[in-house]
């Protein structure tokens, strides 16, 4: 039994030791992807300056600072730079803190924003913020390379003769896999609620969520993959008007992908009156869903952009202009640009009115060797760089919010369009249907009259 003891005992020290080992490993490769990322993303760097291990438990330091020079001298009037952080590392294999779990590390800092206002402000900043606020950090290693880490930031509440601020705890998630790379993340972030007083207006969220799940980043920028948003309730209201409160749920939904080394962007937003019963007037909808669509950016395109970016504090503005010229140039010469967007209108779950737009960019045969020589071919031939397509349904209802003055005027104005075929009335509704292509504008299926072809050839 004694040397059943001694063996778990020594197991569990060389296990230990190793665990240590590794994790001083681990970590500082967290550290270099983080920085390699900051610095790609945002002009920041993040460096280890130092790391003291013992058996269990390990502490270290990190130095977060601003590289680029001119925008470090801006910022550090109000922040005092570099930020300075302290990790507290306790090694695996077991963690009795809280729920028992097995893993390689977890890791532990606290930063009080106060510590890094710079002197200056320190008073203004105590005036008028209760307490501090306090962002405690927490992040778990798993032995397979997966990480997980979570940050709140504590109540806040700023206070002042004209501003009463209060947030509710703020808590980000973020979850990877440091052998995946940083471009592949699962991250969310919780408000429970949100509120700004001010004198006459007052503003309010409840229950804030966001959720992203991303696979790459486009162009070592922009994410790839999918996100929700969901707000159960906003409220406004102000003296400064006649409006009354109004109350809305907003859910929200996006997805990017490549397709041919292109970006494809789709999203929705749904948009719900609560209160529609409570505005003092009556309206023919009491909710809006928006669709967008964005598609053809190159990833070649996007990533020497964000290239250009990034050097764009060692050029000088004449340098900047010429290359960001030769960088749009190209851009036109060769993308395929589609955008779209369908708006909707409706009450008690029935379409009320609806407008759905596209765009496309076919100028790509008019650009030239330079860009002062595309201008000059897209202002000779301003009707070949694109094509549209527009379907506008508009119920009758909606002409009953308008005062019996402007109704009178828009009724007047609508009369006039329907004999012109501009617009096509039903029982119900009125809608236009109108295209232009090839240079040939139609509407309703009709061309445009010769008056408005006239004007669109004006712009010529």
């Amino acid at each position: 039994m004694k040397k059943l003891f001694l063996l778990l005992l020594t197991g569990w020290a060389l296990s230990t030791f190793l665990i240590g080992e590794k994790t001083q490993s681990v970590i500082k490769d967290y550290i270099k992807q983080s920085d390699k990322q900051s610095r790609g993303l945002y002009d920041v760097s993040i460096r280890l300056t130092s790391y003291k291990k013992s058996f269990l438990s390990a502490n270290a330091e990190i130095e977060i600072d601003i590289i680029d020079p001119a925008i470090r001298e801006d910022i550090a009037e109000f922040v005092r730079l570099p930020i300075k952080s302290s990790l507290t590392i306790k090694h695996g294999p077991v963690f009795f803190q809280g729920n028992p779990s097995i893993g390689l590390a977890n890791i532990s800092d606290t930063i009080n924003l106060s510590d890094f206002i710079a002197d200056k402000y320190k008073y203004e900043f105590s005036k008028y913020v209760d307490d501090d606020i306090k962002i405690i950090s927490n992040t778990k290693f798993k032995f397979n390379g997966d990480f997980s880490n979570k940050a709140e930031i504590n109540n806040i509440e700023i206070n002042n003769n004209d501003l009463n601020l209060k947030i509710s705890p703020i808590i980000m998630m973020v979850n990877g896999n440091l052998d995946a790379g940083f471009d592949s993340y699962k991250s969310s972030m919780l408000i429970e609620d949100l509120t700004l007083n001010m004198p006459g207006n007052y503003f309010n969220i409840k229950d804030f969520k966001f959720d992203s799940n991303v696979d790459e980043l486009f162009g070592g920028f922009y994410p790839l993959g999918v996100g929700q948003l969901k707000i159960e309730e906003i409220t406004l209201r102000t003296s400064e008007t006649n409006i009354p409160p109004i109350s809305l749920s907003v859910k929200a939904n996006s997805k990017a992908h490549r397709k041919n080394d292109r970006l494809f962007d789709k999203s929705e937003i749904n948009l719900v009156i609560l209160n529609p019963d409570k505005l003092g007037f009556k309206m023919p909808m009491d909710s809006i869903n928006i669709v967008g669509n964005f598609s053809g950016i190159l990833e070649e395109d996007f990533k020497s952009l964000w290239n250009l970016i990034s050097i764009s504090s060692t050029m000088s503005e004449d340098q900047l202009m010429n290359r960001f010229g030769e960088w749009f140039n190209t851009f036109l010469s060769r993308s395929d640009l589609d955008y779209g967007v369908k708006i909707t209108s409706s009450k008690d779950k029935k379409d009320t009115g609806s407008m759905d737009f596209k765009l496309s960019y076919i100028g790509q045969k008019n650009t030239g060797e330079s860009i002062d020589q595309t201008f000059l071919n897209f202002q000779a031939n301003p009707l070949d760089l694109f094509t549209a397509e527009l379907h506008l349904l508009v119920n009758k209802d909606w002409l009953n919010t308008l005062d019996p003055v402007a109704l009178d005027g828009a009724n007047t104005i609508i009369s006039s369009l329907i004999e012109q075929g501009m617009i096509r009335e039903s029982e119900a509704d009125y809608s236009v249907s109108a295209s232009y292509k090839d240079q040939t504008p139609i509407v309703n299926g009709k061309r445009f009259s010769d008056e408005l072809a006239g004007v669109l050839n004006q712009v010529r």
